[in-house]
């Protein structure tokens, strides 16, 4: 009777720990992922910040050396700069 209740309870502890290693590795395998998913998500914010500020840079540069903004104010507001022109695609 000792032997079938130590049986018992030497199987159902096995059963225990090789449930509990199998969602340790489900937990590990979703950590991953998720690292993974933050980081890539970080370099994409990260990118775009970059290309955000290379357009503000790039349009500061192009207001402050070709023509003043307040020649780009005037001209729009009087009329003597050209109509933009609408190209239409095939």
């Amino acid at each position: 009777m000792l032997a079938i209740m130590m049986w018992s309870f030497g199987s159902a502890a096995l059963t225990t720990f090789y449930i509990l290693n199998i969602l340790h590795q489900k937990e590990s395998h979703i950590r991953i992922e998720y690292n993974l998913e933050c980081k890539q998500a970080y370099g994409y914010i990260r990118h775009s910040a970059d290309i955000i500020r290379s357009i503000k840079y790039i349009t500061e540069n192009r207001l402050n050396g070709l023509v003043s903004s307040q020649d780009i104010f005037t001209n729009l507001i009087h009329g003597n700069g050209q109509p933009p022109q609408f190209f239409r695609c095939p």
